[in-house]
């Protein structure tokens, strides 16, 4: 509204490059602006002509507002989540403390659940059998170390999760007690009422990229309305409080209560590692 542009909004997670693929192809370009596509698939959409280079003024508005490393050629990153390890308190008497002692059942014994998320478990894997987290974004996983890893704790694995909504539901019904989960949605069940721990070391920064669609007919007011969601902090603010998901604009962050401040990966970027998207 601020911003001045019309916009609808049509819900596609998850499908948001299924989509433009499908638009390119029969000629209706039915989208200009995207929200949140994971890293991963934007890269991909890049690359094959789906998602628009920003252009350098552009690209230099976005870098004077958003923390180092969030602006891509082709978007920001924003509703950023962590993978952590995350301890129902009441099931276990002491949390693993990072990637290693996860993998340790006898030091820290407990039912396990992981993302079957391949790139998530993998490259988690890949952390805890040593792996520096300042090489993981430019590393290739190693499937023998990481599969060893997995292997090794198999038995007392009892979930593999697909989707915000089967973790929930792990975690809420005791299925598990420790448990390799999306920061976000472990910080709404604390709110909820659950006694969760969240452990930030090892963790892993898996973004939302807000983009341009390349074959968009409405491509400058796509990109003003880029530019006016990242300079817009008490908006940005909003979102990270309700959602519990990260935000790149600094002065965004400052306005969240701290409470909810310390569970948003963007107050644990010197902890956690960036996927190897390119990978």
């Amino acid at each position: 509204e601020e911003s001045g542009i019309d916009t609808f909004i049509e819900d596609a997670p998850g499908k948001q490059i299924q989509g433009l693929q499908q638009q390119a192809e029969t000629g209706d370009q039915l989208w200009d602006f995207l929200d949140t596509v994971p890293a991963d698939q934007a890269l991909y959409g890049y690359e094959n002509g789906l998602i628009a280079e920003l252009p350098a003024d552009v690209k230099s508005e976005l870098e004077s507002v958003l923390q180092p490393g969030s602006v891509l050629d082709y978007g920001f990153t924003s509703a950023n989540l962590g993978v952590v390890i995350v301890c129902n308190k009441d099931l276990v008497d002491k949390c693993p403390q990072n990637a290693a002692e996860f993998f340790d059942t006898q030091a820290f014994p407990g039912a396990r659940a992981l993302s079957a998320e391949a790139l998530e478990s993998l490259t988690f894997a890949n952390i805890a059998a040593g792996e520096p987290l300042d090489e993981v974004a430019t590393s290739p996983i190693d499937f023998d170390a990481a599969l060893g890893k997995i292997e090794s704790i198999r038995d007392d694995v009892t979930v593999f999760w697909e989707g915000g909504d089967m973790l929930v539901n792990t975690l809420k019904n005791e299925e598990a007690a420790i448990a390799l989960a999306w920061s976000g949605r472990a910080s709404g069940l604390n709110k909820d009422g659950m006694n969760l721990e969240i452990v930030w070391q090892d963790g892993m920064l898996s973004p939302g990229v807000f983009a341009v669609a390349q074959n968009s007919e409405n491509k400058e007011a796509a990109f003003d309305l880029l530019v006016s969601i990242a300079k817009n902090a008490k908006g940005l603010a909003g979102f990270a409080e309700t959602m519990n998901y990260g935000v790149s604009n600094p002065e965004a962050l400052e306005l969240v209560p701290e409470d909810i401040r310390k569970n948003l990966v963007n107050s644990h970027l010197d902890t956690v590692t960036p996927f190897n998207v390119e990978w």
